[in-house]
């Protein structure tokens, strides 16, 4: 992977933050916002409804971070072409190395980025940290940064994931396994 590249005209990845270009500042320096919590609990529900009545910048999300950063990284480092991996064991897999290398895996990722500074509206909000050891390195790395933390039940959570309708939460049967 290259030392720096860009995810977009106003935000730039580098697995050295010290050469990120003039005019963008690095997540680290700004006072993010981070949605904590595990799938289904209603983060992006809350994204929806904050976009409808304050203005802020919304970092893309976690698995878009993943694809563009950790697995690209991982992809790279193993020899292979950059592409995207929609094989969710591959991705465990890619993600799980990634960790191993860097502990706090996302919070990790999270620190090699930079938003341009004319273009951002503070705050800056990013839906996706979990975990303990992701959010307690976020604390270390991003010092200005406010968490929110969303919980809901088991039951609450399966019955948004299986009304959602996101193509990523497919589920496949497999030959021979009894219904």
């Amino acid at each position: 992977m290259a030392r720096m590249k860009f995810l977009s005209d106003n935000l730039a990845f580098s697995t050295h933050p010290a050469d990120f270009p003039a005019g963008f500042a690095p997540l680290a320096t700004l006072p993010l916002v981070i949605l904590v919590g595990l799938t289904g609990v209603g983060k992006s529900t809350v994204v929806a409804g904050l976009q409808r009545r304050v203005p802020f910048t919304l970092l893309p999300n976690r698995r878009a971070l993943t694809d563009d950063t950790i697995i690209a990284a991982m992809q790279t480092e193993a020899g292979r072409p950059v592409q995207l991996e929609t094989d969710r064991l591959k991705r465990f897999e890619y993600t799980a190395r990634y960790r191993q290398k860097y502990p706090g895996g996302m919070a990790h990722a999270l620190s090699r980025l930079a938003l341009r500074q004319d273009a951002a509206r503070q705050p800056v909000l990013f839906d996706g940290l979990r975990g303990r050891d992701e959010v307690w390195h976020a604390v270390e790395l991003f010092p200005a940064a406010r968490f929110v933390v969303l919980d809901a039940p088991d039951r609450v959570r399966l019955s948004r994931l299986l009304t959602r309708n996101d193509a990523f939460d497919r589920v496949e049967g497999q030959p021979g396994l009894a219904g």
